[in-house]
């Protein structure tokens, strides 16, 4: 329980803003993946279990993060750059599994369901994902904004 209230803020916060207007989100789902690696070496985590368990599924573990940042980073930006949104998708997948008591085997399907759903989501705000962003700190001219007179 410690791990995860450590865990869960910090992912949130410190790997979503960078990453809008890049495709696919990879740059976030490399950032997460590099994350979650210490946790393959804490005793009793779910990481740790994999690491123990097969080489597959270690693997499954790193590609459903790509769907899942992809997801996770469009949710948090289409409800008006809201942790909280962000938060409830990752409990909301978590908390799937484990309602489901879903067998290794099993996520590796369900990382291909979260791949189409992602195909599906990119598809349908293409420009979203690959239209260049204005960043809040340019002006409406691409130009920086000027932040105050003398």
């Amino acid at each position: 329980m410690l791990t995860w209230l450590l865990h869960k803020p910090g992912e949130s916060r410190l790997s979503l803003k960078p990453c809008r207007g890049r495709p696919f989100g990879l740059l976030f789902s490399v950032l997460w993946a590099m994350w979650h690696v210490p946790m393959f070496f804490i005793d009793h985590t779910y990481q740790h279990g994999l690491w123990n368990s097969s080489p597959i599924y270690v693997a499954n573990f790193f590609v459903s993060i790509i769907p899942a940042a992809i997801l996770m980073n469009w949710l948090y930006y289409k409800n008006n750059r809201s942790i909280m949104a962000a938060i409830l998708f990752h409990m909301a997948l978590d908390a799937t599994a484990e309602a489901f008591q879903t067998e290794q085997f099993t996520k590796c399907i369900w990382t291909g369901v979260l791949l189409f759903i992602s195909i599906l989501v990119i598809a349908g705000d293409r420009a979203f994902f690959f239209e260049e962003q204005k960043s809040f700190i340019q002006g409406s001219s691409g130009a920086p904004a000027e932040t105050g007179t003398m």
